[in-house]
């Protein structure tokens, strides 16, 4: 029951971070003008690995 419990919560993050990362291009392509980086250019890229242990490690994933 449990491990079919955590394989849709993995699912679910897993879905949410692709959906993440396309708002973050279709942000980026909509509103070239502002402040946000896309998470698929090499800075958006660079930022998210350097910070995915952070991210891991946070108080809502641990």
């Amino acid at each position: 029951m449990y491990k079919k419990v955590l394989a849709y919560l993995a699912l679910s993050l897993g879905i949410a971070e692709v959906v993440v990362i396309l708002v973050s291009w279709l942000l980026t392509a909509a509103m070239p003008e502002s402040f946000t980086h896309s998470l698929t250019s090499p800075e958006g890229i660079r930022w998210f690995m350097g910070h995915f242990v952070d991210h891991l490690t946070s108080v809502w994933l641990v």
